[in-house]
């Protein structure tokens, strides 16, 4: 529930790699929700996580309404 929160929300998710991980169940169980964006080396998280914040409002996304195709079929009837 907390991973699936935190998507809504709009975050990211780094999860250490199970490989390395003294306890692995944990990552593995968030991979397993497919709502994690990256999979690294605990040593690599922190730079990821800055990254992300530095860049954050630095990309745009264009959204297109939902009904967009329907609208395009029905104007060429």
């Amino acid at each position: 529930m907390g991973l699936k929160r935190v998507k809504e929300l709009g975050g990211v998710v780094f999860v250490q790699n199970p490989r390395e991980a003294e306890y692995n169940e944990m990552p593995r169980n968030a991979i397993a929700t497919e709502l994690v964006d990256e999979v690294l080396p605990v040593a690599e998280i922190p730079s990821a996580i800055l990254t992300y914040r530095n860049n954050i409002g630095t990309v745009q996304l264009t959204v297109e309404p939902k009904n967009a195709p329907e609208q395009q079929q029905q104007a060429r009837c």
